[in-house]
Protein backbone atom coordinates (compact mmCIF):
# COMPACT_ATOMS: atom_id res chain seq x y z
CA UNK A 1 0.00 0.00 0.00
CA UNK A 2 1.47 3.02 -1.06
CA UNK A 3 1.78 6.35 1.16
CA UNK A 4 -0.99 8.79 0.31
CA UNK A 5 -1.47 11.08 3.09
CA UNK A 6 1.24 12.57 4.93
CA UNK A 7 2.08 16.65 7.23
CA UNK A 8 2.27 19.38 4.83
CA UNK A 9 4.70 20.18 7.28
CA UNK A 10 7.22 18.31 10.04
CA UNK A 11 6.09 20.64 12.43
CA UNK A 12 2.51 19.98 12.21
CA UNK A 13 2.36 16.13 13.14
CA UNK A 14 1.37 17.20 16.53
CA UNK A 15 -1.54 19.58 15.69
CA UNK A 16 -3.09 16.68 13.71
CA UNK A 17 -2.48 14.31 16.31
CA UNK A 18 -4.34 16.35 18.52
CA UNK A 19 -7.06 17.80 15.90
CA UNK A 20 -7.47 13.98 15.09
CA UNK A 21 -8.29 12.82 18.88
CA UNK A 22 -10.24 16.16 19.64
CA UNK A 23 -12.56 15.01 17.13
CA UNK A 24 -12.77 11.71 17.73
CA UNK A 25 -13.83 12.62 21.11
CA UNK A 26 -16.92 14.89 20.29
CA UNK A 27 -18.54 11.80 18.12
CA UNK A 28 -21.31 9.78 20.52
CA UNK A 29 -21.13 6.37 21.19
CA UNK A 30 -22.12 5.46 17.75
CA UNK A 31 -19.92 7.75 16.57
CA UNK A 32 -23.01 10.28 15.56
CA UNK A 33 -22.31 13.80 16.51
CA UNK A 34 -25.14 16.21 17.83
CA UNK A 35 -25.84 19.68 18.71
CA UNK A 36 -22.88 22.69 18.52
CA UNK A 37 -20.31 19.86 18.43
CA UNK A 38 -21.64 19.68 14.98
CA UNK A 39 -19.68 23.21 14.05
CA UNK A 40 -16.57 22.28 16.26
CA UNK A 41 -16.11 19.16 14.03
CA UNK A 42 -16.40 20.32 10.75
CA UNK A 43 -13.99 23.23 11.70
CA UNK A 44 -11.88 20.43 12.68
CA UNK A 45 -12.03 18.86 9.36
CA UNK A 46 -11.23 22.07 7.61
CA UNK A 47 -8.02 21.91 9.55
CA UNK A 48 -6.78 18.58 9.03
CA UNK A 49 -7.72 19.39 5.67
CA UNK A 50 -5.12 21.94 4.91
CA UNK A 51 -2.98 20.17 7.24
CA UNK A 52 -2.87 17.06 5.51
CA UNK A 53 -1.28 16.83 2.05
CA UNK A 54 -2.73 14.08 -0.66
CA UNK A 55 -0.54 12.28 -2.64
CA UNK A 56 -3.36 11.84 -5.61
CA UNK A 57 -6.19 13.80 -7.32
CA UNK A 58 -9.04 15.01 -5.58
CA UNK A 59 -11.19 17.21 -7.38
CA UNK A 60 -13.58 18.35 -4.03
CA UNK A 61 -12.51 19.51 -0.66
CA UNK A 62 -15.55 17.91 0.58
CA UNK A 63 -14.75 14.40 -0.53
CA UNK A 64 -11.20 14.91 0.77
CA UNK A 65 -12.72 15.94 4.06
CA UNK A 66 -15.28 13.03 3.99
CA UNK A 67 -12.41 10.68 3.49
CA UNK A 68 -11.00 12.28 6.11
CA UNK A 69 -13.92 11.29 8.36
CA UNK A 70 -14.25 8.16 7.32
CA UNK A 71 -9.98 7.62 8.04
CA UNK A 72 -10.67 8.80 11.55
CA UNK A 73 -14.13 6.34 12.10
CA UNK A 74 -11.14 3.64 11.15
CA UNK A 75 -8.50 4.89 13.66
CA UNK A 76 -10.94 4.84 16.43
CA UNK A 77 -11.36 1.21 15.93
CA UNK A 78 -8.09 0.61 16.86
CA UNK A 79 -7.02 -0.71 19.88
CA UNK A 80 -3.53 0.97 19.98
CA UNK A 81 -3.76 5.36 19.68
CA UNK A 82 -0.75 6.96 18.29
CA UNK A 83 0.28 9.26 15.30
CA UNK A 84 1.64 5.88 13.54
CA UNK A 85 -1.68 4.18 13.81
CA UNK A 86 -3.56 7.70 12.83
CA UNK A 87 -1.54 8.14 9.89
CA UNK A 88 -2.16 3.98 8.79
CA UNK A 89 -5.62 4.53 8.91
CA UNK A 90 -6.02 7.72 6.93
CA UNK A 91 -3.59 5.53 4.17
CA UNK A 92 -5.76 3.01 3.96
CA UNK A 93 -8.93 5.17 3.62
CA UNK A 94 -7.16 7.23 0.79
CA UNK A 95 -6.22 3.72 -0.90
CA UNK A 96 -9.56 2.85 -1.03
CA UNK A 97 -10.72 5.54 -2.73
CA UNK A 98 -8.01 5.72 -4.76
CA UNK A 99 -8.67 2.60 -6.41
CA UNK A 100 -11.88 1.90 -6.37
CA UNK A 101 -13.06 0.42 -9.96
CA UNK A 102 -13.42 2.58 -12.54
CA UNK A 103 -15.81 3.20 -15.61
CA UNK A 104 -15.17 4.24 -19.26
CA UNK A 105 -17.10 7.02 -20.20
CA UNK A 106 -17.25 9.29 -23.52
CA UNK A 107 -17.89 12.49 -22.90
CA UNK A 108 -18.67 14.99 -25.65
CA UNK A 109 -18.41 19.07 -25.52
CA UNK A 110 -20.17 21.28 -28.03
CA UNK A 111 -18.25 23.98 -29.52
CA UNK A 112 -19.06 27.36 -31.43
CA UNK A 113 -16.69 26.52 -33.89
CA UNK A 114 -18.19 25.88 -37.20
CA UNK A 115 -17.84 22.82 -38.56
CA UNK A 116 -16.59 23.36 -41.88
CA UNK A 117 -13.97 25.71 -40.61
CA UNK A 118 -11.60 23.01 -38.50
CA UNK A 119 -12.99 19.29 -40.40
CA UNK A 120 -9.98 19.04 -42.09
CA UNK A 121 -8.18 18.36 -38.55
CA UNK A 122 -8.84 14.68 -37.46
CA UNK A 123 -8.30 15.13 -33.61
CA UNK A 124 -6.53 17.12 -30.60
CA UNK A 125 -4.00 15.82 -27.84
CA UNK A 126 -4.21 17.26 -25.02
CA UNK A 127 -2.34 16.20 -21.88
CA UNK A 128 -2.65 12.55 -23.20
CA UNK A 129 -6.69 12.99 -23.86
CA UNK A 130 -7.55 12.90 -27.97
CA UNK A 131 -10.20 15.20 -28.56
CA UNK A 132 -12.04 13.88 -31.49
CA UNK A 133 -13.29 16.47 -34.01
CA UNK A 134 -16.60 15.13 -34.84
CA UNK A 135 -19.90 16.85 -36.40
CA UNK A 136 -23.45 16.56 -35.32
CA UNK A 137 -24.12 13.56 -37.92
CA UNK A 138 -21.13 11.69 -37.17
CA UNK A 139 -22.27 12.16 -33.01
CA UNK A 140 -25.89 10.87 -33.85
CA UNK A 141 -24.76 8.23 -35.83
CA UNK A 142 -22.82 6.71 -33.05
CA UNK A 143 -25.13 8.36 -29.63
CA UNK A 144 -28.73 7.85 -29.39
CA UNK A 145 -30.03 11.42 -28.87
CA UNK A 146 -33.40 10.72 -28.51
CA UNK A 147 -33.14 12.64 -25.06
CA UNK A 148 -32.28 15.91 -26.78
CA UNK A 149 -35.85 16.36 -27.16
CA UNK A 150 -36.70 16.40 -23.39
CA UNK A 151 -33.82 18.59 -22.32
CA UNK A 152 -34.56 20.91 -25.50
CA UNK A 153 -38.37 20.88 -26.16
CA UNK A 154 -38.71 25.06 -26.96
CA UNK A 155 -34.76 25.62 -27.97
CA UNK A 156 -35.81 25.24 -31.38
CA UNK A 157 -32.89 27.78 -32.18
CA UNK A 158 -30.64 26.04 -30.72
CA UNK A 159 -31.76 21.98 -32.40
CA UNK A 160 -31.09 24.40 -35.79
CA UNK A 161 -27.53 25.46 -34.49
CA UNK A 162 -26.27 22.19 -33.71
CA UNK A 163 -26.07 21.17 -37.23
CA UNK A 164 -23.24 23.70 -38.20
CA UNK A 165 -20.88 23.43 -34.89
CA UNK A 166 -18.55 21.39 -34.14
CA UNK A 167 -18.35 18.85 -30.99
CA UNK A 168 -15.11 17.23 -29.38
CA UNK A 169 -15.23 13.16 -28.24
CA UNK A 170 -13.33 12.38 -25.62
CA UNK A 171 -12.61 8.82 -23.56
CA UNK A 172 -11.68 8.88 -20.08
CA UNK A 173 -11.95 6.23 -17.02
CA UNK A 174 -13.14 7.23 -14.16
CA UNK A 175 -15.07 6.00 -10.69
CA UNK A 176 -17.77 8.10 -11.69
CA UNK A 177 -19.46 10.49 -13.87
CA UNK A 178 -18.47 13.29 -11.36
CA UNK A 179 -15.10 12.88 -11.45
CA UNK A 180 -15.11 11.72 -15.03
CA UNK A 181 -16.25 15.25 -16.41
CA UNK A 182 -14.38 17.17 -14.01
CA UNK A 183 -11.29 15.62 -15.06
CA UNK A 184 -11.67 16.05 -18.71
CA UNK A 185 -13.67 19.52 -18.25
CA UNK A 186 -10.22 21.05 -17.45
CA UNK A 187 -8.25 19.21 -20.36
CA UNK A 188 -10.66 20.65 -22.29
CA UNK A 189 -10.72 23.93 -20.75
CA UNK A 190 -6.64 23.93 -21.62
CA UNK A 191 -7.72 22.86 -25.39
CA UNK A 192 -10.15 26.00 -25.59
CA UNK A 193 -7.83 28.42 -23.70
CA UNK A 194 -5.09 27.66 -26.58
CA UNK A 195 -7.51 27.53 -29.50
CA UNK A 196 -8.19 31.14 -28.02
CA UNK A 197 -4.58 32.19 -27.12
CA UNK A 198 -3.61 31.59 -31.03
CA UNK A 199 -6.64 33.23 -32.42
CA UNK A 200 -6.63 36.09 -30.18
CA UNK A 201 -2.61 36.76 -29.53
CA UNK A 202 -2.00 40.22 -29.81
CA UNK A 203 -4.98 41.70 -31.20
CA UNK A 204 -6.75 44.35 -29.82
CA UNK A 205 -10.97 44.92 -29.59
CA UNK A 206 -12.95 47.31 -29.72
CA UNK A 207 -17.14 46.78 -29.18
CA UNK A 208 -20.14 48.88 -29.96
CA UNK A 209 -23.22 47.82 -28.35
CA UNK A 210 -23.87 45.52 -25.14
CA UNK A 211 -20.49 44.15 -23.55
CA UNK A 212 -19.66 40.87 -24.74
CA UNK A 213 -16.51 38.36 -24.23
CA UNK A 214 -13.56 38.34 -26.23
CA UNK A 215 -13.16 35.22 -26.60
CA UNK A 216 -14.01 34.01 -30.03
CA UNK A 217 -14.68 29.90 -29.07
CA UNK A 218 -17.14 30.26 -25.55
CA UNK A 219 -17.61 27.47 -23.19
CA UNK A 220 -18.85 24.41 -24.25
CA UNK A 221 -23.37 24.75 -23.90
CA UNK A 222 -23.72 21.34 -23.14
CA UNK A 223 -21.45 18.61 -22.09
CA UNK A 224 -22.78 14.94 -22.77
CA UNK A 225 -21.97 12.29 -21.28
CA UNK A 226 -22.27 8.59 -22.59
CA UNK A 227 -20.96 4.88 -21.06
CA UNK A 228 -18.65 2.52 -23.00
CA UNK A 229 -22.00 1.18 -24.77
CA UNK A 230 -22.38 4.09 -26.54
CA UNK A 231 -25.70 4.96 -23.82
CA UNK A 232 -26.93 8.40 -22.96
CA UNK A 233 -25.80 9.03 -19.16
CA UNK A 234 -26.21 12.42 -17.79
CA UNK A 235 -25.74 16.04 -19.06
CA UNK A 236 -23.82 18.86 -17.55
CA UNK A 237 -24.52 22.90 -18.41
CA UNK A 238 -22.20 25.87 -18.87
CA UNK A 239 -24.75 27.99 -17.60
CA UNK A 240 -23.59 31.74 -19.23
CA UNK A 241 -25.04 34.43 -20.96
CA UNK A 242 -26.54 33.78 -24.52
CA UNK A 243 -23.80 35.80 -25.95
CA UNK A 244 -21.12 33.71 -25.30
CA UNK A 245 -22.73 31.00 -27.47
CA UNK A 246 -22.49 33.66 -30.73
CA UNK A 247 -21.25 31.37 -33.71
CA UNK A 248 -17.37 31.99 -34.24
CA UNK A 249 -17.12 33.77 -36.88
CA UNK A 250 -14.43 31.66 -39.54
CA UNK A 251 -11.42 34.24 -39.82
CA UNK A 252 -9.28 34.76 -43.01
CA UNK A 253 -6.31 32.37 -43.19
CA UNK A 254 -7.77 29.89 -41.63
CA UNK A 255 -4.80 27.49 -42.87
CA UNK A 256 -2.25 29.89 -40.76
CA UNK A 257 -4.45 29.83 -37.55
CA UNK A 258 -5.23 26.12 -37.60
CA UNK A 259 -1.57 25.15 -37.97
CA UNK A 260 -0.59 28.13 -35.03
CA UNK A 261 -3.20 26.24 -32.86
CA UNK A 262 -1.48 22.88 -33.49
CA UNK A 263 1.97 24.36 -32.78
CA UNK A 264 0.79 26.10 -29.44
CA UNK A 265 -0.67 22.54 -28.47
CA UNK A 266 2.04 20.58 -29.19
CA UNK A 267 4.71 22.64 -27.21
CA UNK A 268 2.33 22.59 -24.26
CA UNK A 269 1.72 18.62 -24.37
CA UNK A 270 6.04 18.65 -24.44
CA UNK A 271 6.33 20.87 -21.04
CA UNK A 272 4.04 17.69 -19.16
CA UNK A 273 7.52 16.85 -17.05
CA UNK A 274 8.65 20.96 -16.75
CA UNK A 275 8.30 21.75 -12.96
CA UNK A 276 6.06 24.99 -14.90
CA UNK A 277 3.98 22.91 -16.32
CA UNK A 278 1.27 23.65 -13.68
CA UNK A 279 2.13 27.13 -13.58
CA UNK A 280 1.66 27.07 -17.14
CA UNK A 281 -1.95 24.86 -17.32
CA UNK A 282 -3.23 27.33 -14.07
CA UNK A 283 -2.52 30.54 -16.76
CA UNK A 284 -4.43 29.25 -19.51
CA UNK A 285 -7.31 28.29 -17.72
CA UNK A 286 -7.34 31.74 -15.94
CA UNK A 287 -6.86 33.03 -19.36
CA UNK A 288 -10.04 31.28 -21.04
CA UNK A 289 -12.11 33.50 -17.29
CA UNK A 290 -10.88 36.52 -18.37
CA UNK A 291 -11.76 36.29 -22.12
CA UNK A 292 -14.97 34.68 -21.50
CA UNK A 293 -15.88 37.52 -18.79
CA UNK A 294 -18.54 40.04 -20.31
CA UNK A 295 -17.50 42.65 -17.07
CA UNK A 296 -14.71 44.42 -17.74
CA UNK A 297 -13.43 44.72 -14.03
CA UNK A 298 -13.71 40.75 -13.70
CA UNK A 299 -11.31 40.76 -17.02
CA UNK A 300 -8.96 42.92 -15.26
CA UNK A 301 -8.49 41.13 -12.52
CA UNK A 302 -8.14 37.50 -14.00
CA UNK A 303 -5.73 39.23 -16.59
CA UNK A 304 -3.64 40.36 -13.64
CA UNK A 305 -3.61 37.16 -11.71
CA UNK A 306 -1.96 35.81 -14.68
CA UNK A 307 0.85 37.88 -14.36
CA UNK A 308 1.34 37.64 -10.99
CA UNK A 309 1.06 33.77 -11.68
CA UNK A 310 3.99 34.20 -14.25
CA UNK A 311 6.27 36.63 -12.49
CA UNK A 312 5.71 36.25 -8.47
CA UNK A 313 5.73 32.97 -6.09
CA UNK A 314 3.70 33.37 -2.77
CA UNK A 315 5.66 36.06 -0.39
CA UNK A 316 6.00 38.22 -2.79
CA UNK A 317 5.24 42.03 -2.91
CA UNK A 318 3.39 43.64 -5.17
CA UNK A 319 7.13 46.44 -5.76
CA UNK A 320 8.79 42.88 -6.74
CA UNK A 321 6.19 42.36 -9.13
CA UNK A 322 6.01 45.28 -10.72
CA UNK A 323 9.93 45.23 -10.96
CA UNK A 324 10.17 42.11 -12.91
CA UNK A 325 7.32 42.79 -15.03
CA UNK A 326 9.36 45.75 -16.48
CA UNK A 327 12.35 44.00 -16.43
CA UNK A 328 10.81 41.91 -18.90
CA UNK A 329 9.19 44.37 -21.08
CA UNK A 330 13.20 46.40 -20.85
CA UNK A 331 11.92 49.12 -18.66
CA UNK A 332 10.38 50.63 -21.51
CA UNK A 333 9.20 53.81 -20.27
CA UNK A 334 5.42 53.25 -22.25
CA UNK A 335 4.88 49.75 -21.17
CA UNK A 336 6.01 50.58 -17.12
CA UNK A 337 3.79 53.38 -17.16
CA UNK A 338 0.72 51.06 -18.52
CA UNK A 339 1.99 48.51 -15.64
CA UNK A 340 1.59 51.20 -13.36
CA UNK A 341 -2.01 52.05 -13.88
CA UNK A 342 -2.83 48.58 -14.66
CA UNK A 343 -2.02 47.81 -10.74
CA UNK A 344 -3.20 50.96 -9.48
CA UNK A 345 -6.59 49.85 -10.99
CA UNK A 346 -6.13 46.43 -9.75
CA UNK A 347 -5.43 48.06 -6.21
CA UNK A 348 -8.57 50.20 -6.42
CA UNK A 349 -11.00 47.79 -7.82
CA UNK A 350 -10.10 44.99 -5.06
CA UNK A 351 -9.54 47.65 -1.94
CA UNK A 352 -12.60 50.32 -2.92
CA UNK A 353 -14.71 47.88 -5.37
CA UNK A 354 -14.07 50.72 -8.06
CA UNK A 355 -15.63 49.66 -11.30
CA UNK A 356 -16.40 52.10 -13.09
CA UNK A 357 -12.62 53.61 -14.12
CA UNK A 358 -11.74 50.41 -15.93
CA UNK A 359 -12.10 50.68 -19.63
CA UNK A 360 -11.61 48.79 -22.70
CA UNK A 361 -8.38 50.41 -23.26
CA UNK A 362 -7.03 48.80 -19.60
CA UNK A 363 -8.48 45.39 -21.14
CA UNK A 364 -6.09 45.88 -24.37
CA UNK A 365 -3.13 47.35 -22.65
CA UNK A 366 -3.09 44.35 -20.06
CA UNK A 367 -4.22 41.33 -22.48
CA UNK A 368 -1.18 42.55 -24.50
CA UNK A 369 1.19 41.90 -21.48
CA UNK A 370 -0.31 39.52 -20.75
CA UNK A 371 -0.11 37.80 -24.12
CA UNK A 372 3.48 38.43 -24.92
CA UNK A 373 4.51 36.73 -21.25
CA UNK A 374 2.70 34.01 -21.82
CA UNK A 375 3.60 33.54 -25.03
CA UNK A 376 7.85 33.41 -23.98
CA UNK A 377 6.80 31.11 -20.78
CA UNK A 378 5.20 28.56 -23.11
CA UNK A 379 8.31 28.72 -25.61
CA UNK A 380 10.61 29.03 -22.87
CA UNK A 381 9.62 26.39 -19.71
CA UNK A 382 11.60 23.79 -20.73
CA UNK A 383 14.72 25.87 -20.24
CA UNK A 384 14.48 26.58 -16.38
CA UNK A 385 15.13 23.34 -14.15
CA UNK A 386 12.33 24.44 -11.55
CA UNK A 387 10.18 27.89 -10.64
CA UNK A 388 12.87 29.46 -8.63
CA UNK A 389 15.42 29.71 -11.57
CA UNK A 390 12.59 31.05 -13.61
CA UNK A 391 12.17 33.96 -10.60
CA UNK A 392 15.71 34.44 -10.33
CA UNK A 393 15.64 35.06 -14.19
CA UNK A 394 13.39 37.49 -14.10
CA UNK A 395 15.02 39.28 -11.08
CA UNK A 396 18.26 39.44 -13.12
CA UNK A 397 16.84 41.01 -16.18
CA UNK A 398 18.16 44.35 -17.19
CA UNK A 399 18.63 46.53 -19.81
CA UNK A 400 21.53 48.00 -18.44
CA UNK A 401 24.03 46.09 -20.15
CA UNK A 402 27.23 47.46 -17.90
CA UNK A 403 25.06 46.77 -14.93
CA UNK A 404 24.75 43.04 -16.40
CA UNK A 405 28.03 42.49 -17.28
CA UNK A 406 29.55 43.11 -13.64
CA UNK A 407 27.07 40.73 -12.45
CA UNK A 408 28.50 38.17 -15.26
CA UNK A 409 32.19 39.50 -13.93
CA UNK A 410 31.19 38.73 -10.53
CA UNK A 411 29.43 35.22 -11.10
CA UNK A 412 32.46 34.31 -13.20
CA UNK A 413 34.94 35.03 -10.05
CA UNK A 414 32.77 33.08 -7.63
CA UNK A 415 33.08 29.97 -10.53
CA UNK A 416 36.84 30.25 -10.58
CA UNK A 417 36.64 30.19 -6.60
CA UNK A 418 34.54 26.78 -6.05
Amino acid sequence: MGKYVNPRRAKNIKLIFDYANEGISLWNLDESISGSNIYRFNHILFILSDLLHINGPIHKEEIKRNIIWNGLRRYNKYKIKNYDYLMRALNKQFFDYFNRSKNLYQIVFSSNIKYDWIKSKRHIIVNNYKFMIRSINQISNKYDLSFIDDIYPRDEKFIRSMHNYTYFEAKISKPSVDEAQHYLFRQYEIMRALINFTLMYGRVTRHIGPPSPLSPIGPPRNIWIFNDSNEYVDIYYCLLNDRHYRDFRPIANRLQYLNGIYKNVKKYNSLQRSKLFNKISNCFIIYNLALDNVEKHHSLLYFWQILEHIYSVRGDDYDTLKKRIKNFFKNNDKLSYIIEICCEKRNKLVHSGETNHIGEEDINNIKQLVDASLNVLLYTADKYKNIPELIYFYDNLTSDKSSLKRKISILRRIDNLI
